[in-house]
């Protein structure tokens, strides 16, 4: 992961960022990143308890879990 870090780093600057412009640019794009893959996994997670909610409506038995 470090080397993906530096790596994109190293293509900022390239493209005329400073140093500091360049690692603040980094950070945003990452936090943004990370609320949308949190969003995107708390919305699965739902769709998983909806799809378990259909199940025992339509069955009248709660599913086995598989892990």
């Amino acid at each position: 992961m470090a080397e993906l870090k530096e790596g994109i780093l190293k293509l900022l600057k390239n493209y005329g960022m400073t140093d500091n412009k360049a690692e603040e640019y980094y950070k945003k794009q990452v936090k943004e990143i990370k609320k949308v893959v949190v969003k995107e996994h708390v919305e699965q997670l739902k769709q998983e308890c909806v799809d378990v909610l259909d199940e025992i409506n339509r069955t009248g038995e709660i599913p086995g879990l598989v892990f």
